[in-house]
């Protein structure tokens, strides 16, 4: 049993670890880590490291997913409606196994709203459910203080960042994922002499992080970083490419003996691999027709675009009209500036009055598309009726573009069939509550698209640039 820091020093120097190596990890800090964890895993001489979040214990403050979880354990409602993220809920429960599926909901559902936004809708929880949250939280939801740090520290326990509030970085702008970085890490080596140079994720999925917070993490000096996602740490992954060790899987543990067993002796490792092996072999012959019928899709789309009319007007659809479709206006705009042209707009099946969330601002303006004015817009059977021709990101899209005109109006083309390549499903898949890159891929491979959308189109043929069309309210089912 290692230290993690360690064990990762160990595998960047190119050294494997014995057989039967194991780092142990504790997230977030609870108090009852320092009463009941500590003095066991100090008993046996078995190294741990926990990862801080560092404003939580300097302010002595709750975690809002335990808040969530007090207002659900606490209320003698049966039943509960609250709207967020643009959303009406309803849930219902009757026993206390119920209660606590339902606040599991509710976490994940509030975890991809904007911090702001989920605070309000936590204030509107307690409303709803008649109960007066504490300032301070009860003891079972308690975190750490800097004495409990240090005591376990002399009892042989270690600790790393967790950022400085628990956001998921990926949401947040560039200056506040760097401040929860850097600050958490400078708070963690004023508070213990114990600190280890990795970084945790919070909520550590893959849509968590990414590329930025990868370079962040190495900017700030740390050596790596750990998620949540389900990998064993070995010298295979850290020789992929230096940013792997800074996006280093872990096994989770699980309040089971068999499972904990499987994990520690490397069984849970082969039953990932063999999975993933799986998972692959699948996935290749579930989309093999689609590869090889791809060229046909592309020419037949081509065709379509190449019959529009001067002055055609081309409508961009997508789910929210935030992310994808709006770019694909605003950049098919800027190939063709100058143009003499007729509409080219976007619209969505949800939420008309949003902005594009920043990290879709941000990955458009590095392909020098502004989406900062954009508001998003629904679709209505008028305005696909007015267009010459819809682009859909997926499937869903274009069945339900087709079913709104009853199949008579315009073409609906998928902006993946005019992919160089063949794409998976057939779509542009949805970035939103995705880091960074992933939008930035997104992008990409929709410009790709656009690229075979211009060379289609004829010369003849003015797709003209005005601001996006007239206002649309379609509330037709996605």
């Amino acid at each position: 049993m290692v230290r993690v820091d360690d064990l990762l020093r160990s595998l960047i120097a190119g050294v494997r670890p014995r057989a039967g190596t194991v780092a142990f990890t504790v997230d977030d800090g609870y108090r009852d880590f320092a009463r009941i964890a500590a003095p066991i895993f100090a008993r046996y001489d078995c190294p741990v490291t926990v990862f801080l979040v560092t404003g939580v214990i300097d302010r002595q403050g709750w975690y809002w997913w335990d808040q969530v979880s007090y207002l659900l354990a606490m209320t003698q409602r049966r039943a509960l409606r609250v709207a967020f993220g643009g959303e009406a809920w309803a849930y219902q429960w009757s026993d206390r196994r119920e209660r606590g599926e339902v606040a599991g909901l509710l976490s994940e559902s509030l975890k991809r709203v904007p911090e702001a936004e989920r605070l309000d809708a936590i204030v509107r929880l307690a409303t709803a459910l008649d109960i007066d949250l504490p300032e301070r939280p009860p003891e079972r939801f308690a975190p750490m203080t800097w004495d409990d740090v240090r005591e376990c520290a002399q009892a042989g326990a270690s600790f790393g960042p967790h950022s400085v509030t628990h956001p998921i970085l990926s949401q947040t702008a560039d200056e506040q994922a760097s401040l929860e970085i850097r600050e958490s890490w400078a708070r963690v080596r004023a508070g213990t002499a114990a600190s280890v140079p990795v970084f945790c994720y919070p909520n550590g999925d893959a849509s968590s992080f990414g590329i930025r917070e990868r370079a962040m993490v190495e900017r700030e000096g740390m050596i790596g970083a750990v998620t949540t996602m389900m990998q064993c740490a070995t010298l295979g992954v850290v020789r992929q490419e230096r940013s792997a060790r800074y996006a280093l899987g872990r096994l989770p543990y699980q309040d089971d003996e068999a499972a904990f067993g499987q994990a520690v002796t490397g069984v849970q490792r082969l039953k990932l691999v063999i999975r993933s092996s799986r998972r692959r072999l699948v996935r290749f012959l579930r989309y093999l027709p689609d590869r090889l019928i791809h060229p046909v899709r592309r020419q037949r789309a081509a065709r379509v675009v190449a019959s529009l009319r001067p002055g055609a007007h081309i409508l961009f659809l997508c789910h929210g009209n935030i992310c994808r479709s709006p770019y694909a206006a605003a950049a098919l705009r800027e190939r063709l500036r100058g143009t003499s042209v007729g509409t080219i707009d976007s619209a969505g099946f949800y939420g008309p009055g949003r902005s594009p969330p920043a990290v879709a601002v941000g990955a458009a303006r590095k392909r020098g598309v502004d989406l900062a004015a954009h508001r998003s817009k629904m679709a209505s059977e008028a305005t696909l009726r007015r267009a010459d021709l819809v682009v859909v990101m997926d499937t869903r899209q274009a069945r339900a573009a087709t079913r709104a005109i009853d199949g008579q109006g315009p073409p609906v083309v998928r902006l993946a069939d005019l992919s160089p390549r063949a794409l998976a499903r057939r779509e542009i898949a949805d970035p939103i509550g995705q880091p960074i890159d992933v939008f930035e891929a997104s992008y990409g491979l929709i410009d790709s698209c656009l690229d075979t959308l211009v060379s289609a189109l004829k010369p003849s043929v003015a797709v003209a640039v005005r601001p996006e069309g007239d206002p649309v309210e379609w509330h037709g089912n996605s």
